[in-house]
């Protein structure tokens, strides 16, 4: 009976030896424990919540093309107009440069006129003593 009263003595110091062991064991990882524990939850949230992010990442992108397409539309229209604006400027440039060749062929038609008229009072001038000329010789007096 001291056998197996000292077997169970020793059985029961193994024992609590072991306890203690695990206490210690159970102790250090307790803060892993429970930071095991958040992660587990928070992955099971962020499971949970995938499907509903997806939907939403599939409409946004949805939107994004259309609102592209949009951009795109807008575009063509910026530069459809920009090319009829510059057009029109084009045209507007061309009537004031041909209103400024009116404008010349005028001025120049005017001069034209002046110097025809000089020219024809200098010939008639440079006539009229050669003509006095020709009266005085047929008069008999020269």
């Amino acid at each position: 009976s001291r056998s197996l009263q000292s077997l169970s003595v020793s059985l029961q110091e193994d024992l609590r030896k072991v306890r203690d062991w695990e206490d210690q064991i159970n102790a250090k990882l307790a803060p892993r424990r429970e930071e095991i524990s958040q992660v587990t939850a928070s992955a099971a949230a962020a499971l949970e919540s995938l499907p509903r992010l997806q939907n939403s990442t599939t409409d946004l992108t949805k939107e994004l093309r259309r609102v592209e397409e949009e951009l795109e539309s807008a575009r063509e229209e910026v530069a459809q107009s920009s090319a009829a604006a510059q057009d029109q400027e084009k045209v507007l440039q061309l009537r004031q440069a041909i209103r400024r060749l009116q404008q010349d062929c005028r001025s120049l038609s005017l001069r034209s006129g002046a110097v025809q008229q000089q020219l024809s009072a200098s010939s008639l001038i440079r006539l009229r003593p050669s003509e006095d000329r020709d009266r005085d010789a047929g008069r008999g007096g020269g």
